[in-house]
């Protein structure tokens, strides 16, 4: 029987975040909105997550709520190279 690992994604001062992707090595990318309504990209690596400021992603833009218009397309950010 296969055994999976369930893991919480919840990058420290995020109000809501989005898994995109996973590699091989267990790797996961995504991006998290902080309460300021800024949006960042995240790697989650060994337990510990990095900050991606990809592309600006920290500067909403005025009258946008459409939040796929401010990030790169999923696939873009790439673990483990």
């Amino acid at each position: 029987m296969t055994t999976y690992t369930y893991t919480t994604i919840d990058p420290p001062g995020s109000t809501y975040s989005v898994a995109e992707s996973i590699n091989n090595k267990g790797q996961i990318v995504g991006f998290y909105q902080n309460s300021s309504g800024q949006e960042f990209g995240f790697l989650y690596s060994g337990g510990t997550y990095t900050t991606l400021d990809v592309c600006r992603l920290a500067q909403p833009r005025q009258g946008r709520q459409d939040h796929q218009a401010r990030r790169p397309a999923p696939g873009r950010w790439q673990a483990g190279l």
